[in-house]
Parts: structure tokens; C-alpha cells; sequence
């Protein structure tokens, strides 16, 4: 995981939103990863989709979170995390999602795509009338850092009753679902694909322009051997 150092935040001004604008960077240490499990547990219980845990957080896939292939990125308010969204790279323990969707994934790694998956988007249930937009500005962070990276199919899992905005934003079109997914065992869960030739130009150009989004690449080498783990 990334730390904060050199980053450049970005303050999403949200109208009608009284406490400020929504700080979006990435995760910056170990009591913050925290405050992600936390705010997932409280997420997952409110939806439904687990029953509360004796110490109230959820660590959705162990030991993703601090590899150097994932990014955990935040949105804060009020110094408050009220949302986040995590993507990783293939790498040699593969992506989240291969818990859930192996034989998917797998498929699409023998077809000669490289694959990231999104994942653990979760937001404040004080926050819903803003979930998409602060959801939409952590994807493109999501979608930049793994393309940028050499990823050319995305992947995610929602609830099925969220498939349809996925698609019309984003075109991600189902590939699987599930019963139940890692975390959800009281939900089903469908797998989204979308490839970068597929996205729409409008996110295309987003992650594609460098005066809007900053260079992954210039400062790989230097957050490799600035790792922490909790």
C-alpha cells in the first residue's frame, strides 16, 4: 500500500455538503487502514450483508491491503473517513476477487489481459444522498492507478442491484455472480469486467491526461522501499 508522501490530494467540492469539501488521497498509515476496517464493518452489518464482529472491523481480503500492488484510497471529511476503495494489480498472489471468481479471473489472465481488480467500496450511511460521486472520484483514482500501471481489464463485485449503474457509467458488463462473496454471506455478488478500449472516453481522457491525474510511474521505485505494514 501507498503511502501519502508526494501525493497530491484532490478536494471534491460537493454542493450543499455543510461540512466542506471531501479530501480524496491515499491511505497514509496503519491507523487509518484501520479506520477502513471499521467503517467497512459498520458498512456491511448496516446492509445487511454479515453480522457485527466481537471487535467491529472487517479486513475484507488479509493481507492485500499492504502489498505494494494495491492502493487503498480515501475520502475524508471533517478529518472523518467517511469512504473508501481499494485496487490492486495481478501479481504473484493474484487479486481479491480470485476467492470468489478463480476460474473468471483465470480466463482472463490466460487470454493475455493484465488484470486489477476493485474493490471494498464503502461510503458513510450519513453520506447517501453523495455516494456516487465520492464513489465515482475514488474509482478514477482506482482505474488510474492500476491502468497506469499496465492493467487493461478491470474487475469488480457489487450487488447485483447496482450492476446497472456500473454499466452506464463505467460500460462494466457482468461476467459471473455468486451467491454469496467473500464478506457478503447474506448477499450475492456479480462480477463486472470492463476493458480500457470499452470505457467510455470521457474516463478515458481522465485517466489519460497527465494534468489531471499525476504519474504512477515516476514514483513506483521510491513507494516500493517506503513500505509500512500495521
Amino acid at each position: 500500500m501507498q503511502d501519502s508522501e508526494n501525493l497530491r490530494p484532490i478536494n471534491l467540492n460537493l454542493p450543499g455538503l455543510a461540512a466542506g469539501s471531501v479530501l480524496i488521497r491515499s491511505v497514509a498509515n496503519s491507523n487509518e487502514l484501520l479506520m477502513v476496517h471499521r467503517l467497512t464493518h459498520e458498512c456491511y452489518v448496516t446492509e445487511g450483508y454479515t453480522t457485527p464482529q466481537p471487535n467491529g472491523r472487517i479486513d475484507l481480503y488479509p493481507g492485500f491491503d499492504i502489498l505494494d500492488q494495491t492502493r487503498v484510497t480515501v475520502a475524508i471529511l471533517g478529518g472523518e473517513i467517511v469512504a473508501s476503495h481499494s485496487a490492486t494489480i495481478d501479481g504473484p498472489l493474484g487479486i481479491p476477487l480470485d476467492k470468489d471468481f478463480k476460474a473468471e479471473c483465470g480466463a482472463m489472465r490466460n487470454s493475455g489481459r493484465k488484470i486489477g481488480a476493485a474493490w471494498r467500496i464503502v461510503t458513510k450511511e450519513s453520506l447517501r444522498n453523495y455516494t456516487r460521486p465520492i464513489v465515482m472520484a475514488l474509482f478514477r483514482e482506482s482505474l488510474t492507478f492500476g491502468m497506469r500501471h499496465g492493467v487493461n481489464t478491470f474487475l469488480t463485485i457489487v450487488n447485483p442491484r447496482h450492476a446497472l449503474v456500473y454499466d452506464r457509467l463505467l460500460n462494466m458488463k457482468s461476467v459471473a455472480t455468486s451467491d454469496s462473496t467473500k464478506g457478503m454471506s447474506s448477499a450475492p455478488g456479480v462480477l463486472l469486467r470492463v476493458d480500457y478500449e470499452n470505457l467510455p472516453e470521457s474516463w478515458r481522457n481522465l485517466i489519460d491526461d497527465p494534468r489531471i491525474h499525476r504519474s504512477e510511474e515516476r514514483r513506483v521505485g521510491k513507494e516500493c522501499r517506503s513500505r509500512w505494514s500495521p
